[in-house]
């Protein structure tokens, strides 16, 4: 059984129209629509599905290589956890921290990591008049206690390698078919527990910025950024999401093979972003902003 990403985000929301209008600022592609909800595409891969309700809620909805890795998946899951199967073949069930997740066949065969800020031989580059997102690339979850439990279950259940881990404090994961540093985040807040953000990739520099800059225009707020984090090595620009939660843009994450070493690292009081100031005075009131962590290098 491979997990190659992300396939669906799947968001319950009371303010439809509201919601609506940020994810086509944010440039998806609107796919179907009515009265209960709507379907928005990236570029490449990858769906956010809008549905009116009352009681908003978030679904992950991950990508299974094939319907038999689907079936196994979904025997070995109902063994000791709710399971529900759809109309559609969607595996529906909960993590161990009781975040709603989902699995399905792939719609894209394949990792694709989208490597960017590449031109061909004799190509001058052209500045993007639009952004369109290429996929969903992650997500992150609060987890208020046991984030080792939380973390063995996407490890050990669902095949997930570990990238780098803040002891103590964060595991970040790839999906067992995709070269992204991370597939899942998984961070401890104190007293926090949910859904953080989802990282939606763009092409580079250019496209993020442009992006930004556009949502800033039609009156969404930032929450973080523009930036670039230390671990995955991401430029990232994050924004409050009506769904609740933030949503990111992103570009140029490391792209890693089994080769690659995990990085074990400790808390302290330097701020893990390559753009902003470090080596400030521990403060241990500060609330770090989306996937904000105290880091050095444990060596």
């Amino acid at each position: 059984m491979t997990i190659s990403g992300i396939d669906s985000i799947i968001y319950d929301v009371s303010d439809l129209t509201l919601v609506r209008r940020f994810f086509s600022d944010w440039g998806l592609h609107l796919a179907e629509e009515g009265y209960s909800g709507a379907t928005y595409r990236c570029a490449r891969r990858g769906t956010v599905v809008l549905q009116r309700s009352e009681t908003p809620a978030v679904e992950v909805i991950w990508a299974v290589d094939s319907k038999a890795s689907l079936d196994a998946l979904a025997s070995d899951l109902d063994g000791d956890r709710d399971v529900r199967v759809d109309g559609n073949g969607t595996v529906h069930t909960n993590d161990d921290s009781g975040h709603a997740m989902g699995f399905r066949v792939a719609s894209v065969v394949g990792d694709e990591a989208f490597a960017a800020g590449r031109r061909a031989p004799n190509e001058r580059f052209e500045p993007p008049s639009a952004v369109s997102p290429n996929r969903l690339g992650h997500v992150v979850y609060l987890v208020s206690d046991n984030l080792d439990q939380a973390a063995a279950f996407y490890r050990e259940r669902l095949g997930f390698k570990l990238s780098d881990t803040i002891r103590g404090r964060g595991d970040f994961m790839r999906a067992p078919g995709s070269s992204d540093h991370h597939s899942l985040l998984l961070t401890t807040r104190k007293d926090q527990s949910g859904f953080n953000h989802v990282g939606f990739q763009v092409d580079g520099l250019d496209d993020m910025m442009l992006g930004g800059k556009i949502m800033e225009s039609r009156g969404w707020k930032t929450s973080f950024g523009p930036g670039r984090h230390l671990l995955g090595s991401n430029l990232f620009w994050y924004f409050e999401s009506p769904t609740g939660g933030e949503t990111e843009y992103y570009a140029d994450m490391d792209v890693l093979t089994d080769d690659w070493k995990p990085g074990i690292w400790e808390p302290r009081a330097d701020l893990a972003y390559a753009w902003l100031a470090r080596n400030e005075p521990y403060d241990p009131s500060f609330t770090a902003p989306p996937g904000g962590l105290f880091l050095r290098r444990d060596d």
